[in-house]
């Protein structure tokens, strides 16, 4: 993989280093999970009446290009990433504001692999020992929580390593492609993280049902918790779960790959994906 060069933020933010900016338009990048993690999933939401709260929601973020449409030259780029805690945290959480140009720019953002993250910046309560232990572990994403009904509850604990690029992303607010900053004012940019992509029963649609028994039911020895362990003893074939055509065994590669596709763009703006590498980690 190419080394990145890391530039300071202080510079990022006044736009001094690059000539083409002109620096008439300012954009606030920011980074939410739609408040799920305070907020938890109703069992509405579900369709076999589970209902799900979260103790931790560990999320990366970084990268965040600005280009031209036309040429794909790089007019703004952040070359930093982040980990945010996101439960008992602010929602949205703001990343960086930069100078702009007020054209309309394509986007792009990745959720990094865990060799770009090692000086990411931290974001809300997560401390620097439980980032470096996520790392250290080989992964990027972490989410910890229960799932309950009717009197009964299992706690979860699903860490997968994240490592995917976002781009030519559609625009949410407004369904354009990417965005096209406000002169003289600022224009919010979000990474907006869906969640829900962890409980779908279907892949290759938006419209896919929750669902959390199978998670439930992969508590093989009933001891009310669920890991990595046993999601990937779970063969997708015996619950039922559309893979959308893909070769998937397990339900931990069936979450896994749900959610490659959870990160969005203002809202529920979707974006092409492309695999960014990572040393030992194919996608």
């Amino acid at each position: 993989m190419t080394k990145r060069l890391w530039i300071p933020l202080a510079l990022v933010m006044a736009g001094c280093d690059d000539p083409e900016i002109d620096g008439d338009a300012v954009v606030r990048w920011e980074l939410s999970a739609e408040n799920i993690g305070d907020d938890g999933l109703p069992a509405e939401d579900f369709v076999d009446g589970w209902a799900v709260t979260f103790d931790s929601i560990i999320l990366p973020v970084g990268f965040l290009t600005l280009s031209d449409p036309e040429t794909d030259e790089r007019r703004n780029e952040v070359n930093q990433a982040w980990m945010a805690q996101m439960v008992n945290s602010t929602d949205p959480v703001e990343l960086v504001t930069i100078n702009a140009n007020s054209s309309r720019s394509d986007v792009s953002f990745e959720a990094p692999p865990v060799d770009e993250l090692e000086d990411a910046s931290l974001l809300g309560v997560l401390t620097p020992a439980e980032a470096q232990e996520l790392r250290d572990d080989g992964f990027t994403f972490v989410v910890e929580g229960t799932g309950t009904k009717e009197g009964s509850s299992v706690d979860f604990r699903i860490p997968l390593a994240l490592g995917v690029l976002m781009e030519a992303c559609e625009n949410g607010v407004d369904g354009t492609i990417g965005l096209a900053p406000e002169s003289a004012s600022t224009t919010t940019a979000q990474v907006t993280v869906h969640l829900e992509h962890l409980f779908w029963n279907q892949l290759g649609t938006e419209e896919a049902a929750l669902a959390f028994q199978a998670i439930a039911g992969a508590d093989a020895d009933e001891d009310g918790f669920v890991g990595k362990a046993e999601l990937e003893a779970v063969n997708i074939a015996d619950i039922g779960y559309e893979t959308g055509g893909l070769e998937i065994d397990t339900l931990y590669d069936f979450i896994a790959t749900a959610m490659r596709s959870a990160y969005h763009f203002n809202g529920d703006g979707a974006c092409r994906l492309d695999g960014v590498e990572s040393e030992g980690h194919a996608h």
